[in-house]
């Protein structure tokens, strides 16, 4: 799946330890939700919305410690 806003593909982020995440432009959100659901990962969404120098608003997806990152990215990947 291609980010709205930098016109790459979204990658998922496995920080080492960390939770596993990416970061969502606000105008994508409802469609990457969908995407997830409908193949049963669990996430959360950040509560709030951030935009700095006047770019459009993003937010984060979190899928806790104990995900396939690969899996997630791959569903990403298929959706285009």
């Amino acid at each position: 799946m291609i980010d709205a806003i930098t016109e790459r593909p979204l990658v998922v982020k496995n920080t080492g330890g960390g939770p596993v995440l990416f970061d969502v432009p606000a105008s994508q959100l409802k469609e990457i939700q969908a995407l997830l659901d409908g193949h049963g990962i669990r996430y959360s969404v950040e509560e709030y919305f951030i935009a700095f120098d006047g770019k459009p608003e993003t937010t984060a997806i979190y899928f806790g410690h104990a995900v396939d990152s690969k899996k997630i990215q791959s569903v990403l990947d298929s959706a285009g």
